[in-house]
């Protein structure tokens, strides 16, 4: 059976068909939206956090551009309200979070050192985490950067519950202590960045026993993954599908619409697009 990723798992518990449409279909929206833009934010702030702690210093608008045109080149294009304007304020306000990440640095390192920059978990479905700590009394810690979008948020209180409370805390510390690695990991630090000013960091201890519990849950939803691509050419009507089609950071599914309407059943692209996925062997084709 495969190793999941904590985002796999996170895509498969909220909604099967979900997970089946994103991570088997290849389907992504062929409109370039806000919330695009805002993981793209993401991806860029965490790479140049993850070259600057090996010594270099790279041009991040460049690498932004390259994130940009290889959407670009999947055939996706701008939805309606994303102009020139509204990229050139992201690449503002990707300087902003980097310069708030390394102007108070060690405001979030409280004097501890990193160890490790984007260490990849091959045994949890290649799962990369930001950074590994080792705090100064010798403990180990999983630290995560988180950078808002929208200057209309206030906090990132949504996000925060999940973080908190989600997969990503609980599987993270335990991917890397599964591993042959002195330094043992006993909490999760999340570095919510705030432009012009210090980040807001929270420190989370691990709990042995939830983790204990959270690892038979995954261990559960592995096996039922490995049971569904045993039948690849029944997998669309096996998976179950949320009925409430809210995202667990209560936005509306990108699929809403194109599950209610039944298109997935049709095999219609209308307004998706299908994209080859890493996993050559695990990508399937819509039935025309």
């Amino acid at each position: 059976m495969r190793a999941i990723s904590p985002s796999e798992l996170t895509d498969f518990t909220f909604c099967q068909k979900l997970w089946f449409n994103k991570r088997k279909l290849g389907l992504v929206s062929k409109k370039i939206g806000h919330k695009d833009l805002a993981m793209m934010m993401g991806v860029v702030v965490g790479w140049y956090m993850d070259q600057r702690f090996r010594g270099v210093y790279p041009d991040f608008a460049g690498y932004f551009e390259d994130v940009l045109s290889q959407a670009r080149n999947q055939g996706r294009v701008y939805d309606y309200g994303i102009t020139e304007e509204v990229i050139y304020g992201l690449l503002r306000k990707i300087n902003e979070h980097i310069q708030s990440l390394t102007t108070y640095q060690e405001s979030w390192l409280k004097g501890g050192t990193v160890i490790a920059s984007e260490p990849i978990m091959y045994d949890w479905g290649e799962a990369r985490q930001d950074l590994i700590i080792e705090g100064p009394g010798g403990e180990g810690i999983v630290a995560d950067f988180k950078c808002k979008y929208s200057d209309k948020q206030n906090s990132f209180a949504i996000s925060r519950d999940i973080d908190l409370y989600g997969n990503q805390k609980e599987l993270y510390p335990l991917a890397w202590n599964s591993q042959d690695h002195q330094l043992k990991i006993t909490k999760m630090r999340f570095i919510y960045s705030t432009p012009g000013k210090a980040p807001i960091v929270e420190d989370v201890l691990v709990n042995p026993r939830r983790q204990i519990r959270w690892l038979k849950h995954y261990d559960t939803v592995v096996k039922q993954i490995h049971d569904l691509e045993l039948t690849p050419d029944e997998m669309c009507d096996r998976v179950t599908e949320n009925p409430y089609h809210i995202t667990p950071w209560g936005y509306e599914c990108e699929f809403r619409t194109y599950c209610m309407s039944g298109e997935h059943d049709q095999g219609a692209l209308t307004e998706f697009i299908q994209i080859e996925r890493k996993e050559k062997k695990d990508v399937f084709t819509l039935k025309n």
